[in-house]
């Protein structure tokens, strides 16, 4: 949990997508990022949603997706597909 002063400056970022080092990269999730189902919630509720430095096209686990993904628990990879064909790639669980 983050207190007061984390919150307050979290959300004085910019929500603009950044290219980081090498250009087109995923901004959400991080690489080994861990989400958790609420059994006490609908599952259509619990969805992970995907953000990068440009519009791109996303699969998970080989899968092609939405921009929003419902949770599914396991390890899985995450590849994001720019306009330009570059792709980037990131692991996550869900428990």
């Amino acid at each position: 949990l983050l207190g007061p002063e984390e919150w307050q400056a979290r959300g004085s970022e910019s929500a603009a997508p950044r290219a980081g080092p090498r250009g087109f990269d995923i901004l959400h999730p991080n690489d080994w990022d861990i989400f958790y189902v609420d059994p006490s919630r609908p599952a259509a509720f619990q969805t992970l949603g995907f953000s990068a430095t440009a519009p791109a096209r996303w699969f998970v686990d080989g899968e092609e997706v939405a921009g929003r993904w419902p949770l599914r628990r396991g390890t899985h990879d995450l590849t994001a597909v720019g306009p330009g064909g570059e792709s980037a790639r990131r692991r996550f669980r869900v428990e």
